[in-house]
Protein backbone atom coordinates (compact mmCIF):
# COMPACT_ATOMS: atom_id res chain seq x y z
CA UNK A 1 0.00 0.00 0.00
CA UNK A 2 2.93 2.32 0.06
CA UNK A 3 2.68 2.57 -3.35
CA UNK A 4 -0.94 2.38 -3.71
CA UNK A 5 -4.32 1.49 -3.12
CA UNK A 6 -6.89 3.45 -0.60
CA UNK A 7 -5.04 3.88 2.15
CA UNK A 8 -7.85 5.05 3.98
CA UNK A 9 -10.00 2.14 3.70
CA UNK A 10 -7.56 -0.22 4.74
CA UNK A 11 -5.84 1.43 7.12
CA UNK A 12 -8.34 3.35 8.85
CA UNK A 13 -11.62 2.12 8.60
CA UNK A 14 -11.07 -1.83 8.22
CA UNK A 15 -9.02 -1.80 11.13
CA UNK A 16 -11.60 0.41 12.84
CA UNK A 17 -14.17 -2.12 11.66
CA UNK A 18 -12.18 -5.38 12.65
CA UNK A 19 -11.61 -3.66 16.17
CA UNK A 20 -15.29 -3.02 16.59
CA UNK A 21 -16.25 -6.52 15.58
CA UNK A 22 -13.88 -8.19 17.95
CA UNK A 23 -15.41 -6.53 20.78
CA UNK A 24 -18.85 -6.78 20.01
CA UNK A 25 -17.72 -10.84 19.51
CA UNK A 26 -16.42 -10.88 22.92
CA UNK A 27 -12.45 -10.91 22.16
CA UNK A 28 -10.91 -9.18 25.58
CA UNK A 29 -7.67 -8.32 23.79
CA UNK A 30 -6.38 -7.97 20.39
CA UNK A 31 -3.24 -7.02 18.61
CA UNK A 32 -2.53 -4.62 15.95
CA UNK A 33 0.83 -4.84 14.10
CA UNK A 34 1.04 -1.13 12.98
CA UNK A 35 4.59 0.60 11.59
CA UNK A 36 6.95 2.72 12.99
CA UNK A 37 6.41 4.85 9.97
CA UNK A 38 4.06 6.83 12.12
CA UNK A 39 7.14 8.62 13.84
CA UNK A 40 8.06 10.36 10.75
CA UNK A 41 11.89 11.29 10.43
CA UNK A 42 12.68 10.38 13.99
CA UNK A 43 15.70 7.89 14.17
CA UNK A 44 15.44 4.44 15.60
CA UNK A 45 15.53 3.47 17.99
CA UNK A 46 12.52 5.86 19.48
CA UNK A 47 11.58 5.34 22.77
CA UNK A 48 8.30 4.40 22.92
CA UNK A 49 7.33 7.33 24.66
CA UNK A 50 8.18 9.45 21.42
CA UNK A 51 5.03 11.19 20.16
CA UNK A 52 4.10 10.01 16.49
CA UNK A 53 4.82 13.00 13.96
CA UNK A 54 3.80 10.98 10.31
CA UNK A 55 4.84 13.08 7.59
CA UNK A 56 3.33 11.65 4.80
CA UNK A 57 -0.24 9.60 3.90
CA UNK A 58 0.51 6.48 4.37
CA UNK A 59 2.11 7.29 8.30
CA UNK A 60 -1.05 9.51 8.84
CA UNK A 61 -3.36 6.06 7.54
CA UNK A 62 -1.63 4.22 9.89
CA UNK A 63 -1.85 6.44 12.65
CA UNK A 64 -5.53 6.92 12.54
CA UNK A 65 -5.70 3.00 12.06
CA UNK A 66 -4.37 2.46 15.52
CA UNK A 67 -6.46 5.33 16.88
CA UNK A 68 -9.57 3.50 14.96
CA UNK A 69 -8.39 0.49 17.27
CA UNK A 70 -7.72 1.64 20.40
CA UNK A 71 -11.51 3.08 20.30
CA UNK A 72 -12.66 -0.04 20.76
CA UNK A 73 -11.14 -0.46 24.19
CA UNK A 74 -9.64 -4.10 23.82
CA UNK A 75 -6.56 -3.49 21.37
CA UNK A 76 -3.18 -3.50 22.05
CA UNK A 77 -0.83 -1.40 19.00
CA UNK A 78 2.72 -2.72 18.38
CA UNK A 79 4.76 -0.50 15.70
CA UNK A 80 7.35 -2.26 13.67
CA UNK A 81 9.78 -1.67 11.30
CA UNK A 82 11.32 -3.89 8.07
CA UNK A 83 9.74 -7.02 9.30
CA UNK A 84 10.86 -9.70 7.30
CA UNK A 85 11.15 -13.83 7.15
CA UNK A 86 10.13 -16.57 4.37
CA UNK A 87 9.39 -15.46 1.02
CA UNK A 88 9.47 -12.79 -1.01
CA UNK A 89 6.44 -10.39 0.17
CA UNK A 90 8.82 -8.36 2.56
CA UNK A 91 10.88 -5.22 2.43
CA UNK A 92 14.41 -6.57 2.88
CA UNK A 93 13.00 -8.84 -0.41
CA UNK A 94 12.21 -5.71 -2.18
CA UNK A 95 15.61 -3.86 -1.15
CA UNK A 96 17.78 -6.04 -2.30
CA UNK A 97 15.90 -6.11 -5.79
CA UNK A 98 16.44 -2.51 -5.77
CA UNK A 99 19.99 -2.65 -5.10
CA UNK A 100 20.20 -5.39 -8.01
CA UNK A 101 18.78 -2.88 -10.56
CA UNK A 102 20.25 0.16 -9.18
CA UNK A 103 17.66 2.22 -8.21
CA UNK A 104 16.59 4.33 -5.45
CA UNK A 105 18.95 7.62 -4.65
CA UNK A 106 22.95 6.67 -4.02
CA UNK A 107 24.25 10.62 -3.89
CA UNK A 108 23.01 12.28 -0.89
CA UNK A 109 20.66 9.63 0.49
CA UNK A 110 20.48 10.28 3.99
CA UNK A 111 21.83 7.77 6.58
CA UNK A 112 18.93 5.31 7.29
CA UNK A 113 18.08 3.72 10.85
CA UNK A 114 17.60 0.23 11.17
CA UNK A 115 15.39 -1.75 13.22
CA UNK A 116 14.79 -5.16 11.40
CA UNK A 117 12.44 -7.77 12.89
CA UNK A 118 12.53 -10.90 11.87
CA UNK A 119 9.59 -13.91 11.59
CA UNK A 120 9.54 -17.23 11.61
CA UNK A 121 11.18 -19.82 14.08
CA UNK A 122 14.76 -18.41 14.50
CA UNK A 123 13.12 -15.05 15.61
CA UNK A 124 14.57 -12.87 17.91
CA UNK A 125 14.55 -9.61 19.49
CA UNK A 126 14.81 -6.94 16.91
CA UNK A 127 18.10 -5.58 15.98
CA UNK A 128 18.48 -2.04 15.48
CA UNK A 129 21.53 -0.01 14.47
CA UNK A 130 22.00 3.40 13.49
Amino acid sequence: LPSGGDLDAVNVQATGSLAALARAAGVRRSILISSAVVYGLQQPPVAETAEPSPVEPYGRSKLEGEQAALSAKAALVFRTSWVFGEGTQNFLHKLAGWAEQRRGRAQGARRLGLCLVRTGREAGAPACRQ
